[in-house]
């Protein structure tokens, strides 16, 4: 606390917004891929895969940088339907 003119004020250190690991610690880094919409086939063309690529770069305090590579696969369904001859399993 400081005093000001008779008046205590509480000094705030600011919020930091990095962290300590411990040496030889596991972090666990959770990411999303927002995919664009599956009707938009200029983002996302009418085959059945589609890979995406990119990197996250994680900077310590000091001065160390990783870079780690982060691939993705869109998937589309292939749905084979044989409707021209009837089946001869009626559970089918």
């Amino acid at each position: 606390m400081q005093a000001l003119n008779g008046i205590k004020k509480t000094v705030q250190a600011p919020p930091k917004t990095y962290f300590c690991l411990q040496p030889l610690k596991i972090l666990e880094i959770s990411l999303k891929y927002k995919a664009p919409s599956s009707l938009n086939t200029a983002d996302w063309p009418m085959i059945i895969s589609k890979e995406a690529s990119g990197s996250l770069s994680a900077l310590f305090n000091n001065g160390d940088s990783q870079k780690l590579q982060i691939d993705a696969v869109l998937l589309r369904p292939m749905l084979i339907l044989l409707t021209d001859k009837p089946q001869k399993n009626v559970k089918a």
